[in-house]
């Protein structure tokens, strides 16, 4: 896989073999970081990106897709879940390799029962697969562990068809599918 824009541009990173996970494609990923990068997610005062200088969270870290996207794009500090052990040795030497030891953490865990917070995270990425009904699940674990800053941003992947309720004061910014995937964007008002 490859970083497709940024400071890490043209990056290559490794993925495990013979997967089950469906990496986010290149048009879903340009599209999220485009809708990142501007209107609503610029700060009025700073004229910067949500993304920049952030510290992120991604529950479902698979090939790591998301987050060296968004390392690449001015994140500098984060956390990647993965539960999958050859994923987990993968994101690790991937970290490595891109030089984000120190700046990324990499925690092999589940998104539904979370360690407790190392960090306070502005922007998470849930991205779990389809079908499973892990949105709600991993959203309530991010809470109840303080993974989360006030005013984090939620960035969730589902199949178009899956529904999902947040309950936790969300309120939706961004929807759009792409394909089989429904992309959605909220601002956590209340912890």
């Amino acid at each position: 896989m490859k970083i497709i824009s940024g400071k890490l541009k043209g990056h290559k990173f490794k993925t495990k073999e013979n997967s089950s996970y469906r990496p986010i494609t290149g048009r879903i990923k340009e599209a999220l970081f485009s809708v990142l990068s501007s209107g609503q997610f610029i700060d009025s005062e700073t004229n910067k990106s949500v993304l920049e200088d952030a510290t992120i969270i991604d529950v479902f870290g698979g090939a790591g897709a998301i987050t060296f996207e968004a390392f690449s794009r001015g994140v500098t500090k984060g956390v990647i879940i993965e539960k999958d052990a050859d994923s987990f040795a993968s994101l690790q030497q991937n970290t490595k390799a891109l030089g984000l030891v120190g700046s990324l953490e990499v925690i092999r865990g589940d998104a539904t029962n979370l360690p407790p917070a190392i960090c306070g995270c502005s922007i998470a990425f849930i991205d779990p697969p389809f079908k499973e009904g892990l949105v709600e699940r991993s959203v309530e674990s991010l809470v109840k562990k303080k993974w989360l800053t006030e005013d984090a941003i939620l960035v969730v992947r589902t199949h178009y068809t899956e529904n999902f309720n947040i309950d936790k004061g969300a309120e939706e910014v961004f929807s759009r599918k792409y394909n089989n995937s429904l992309l959605k964007i909220f601002r956590l008002r209340e912890l």
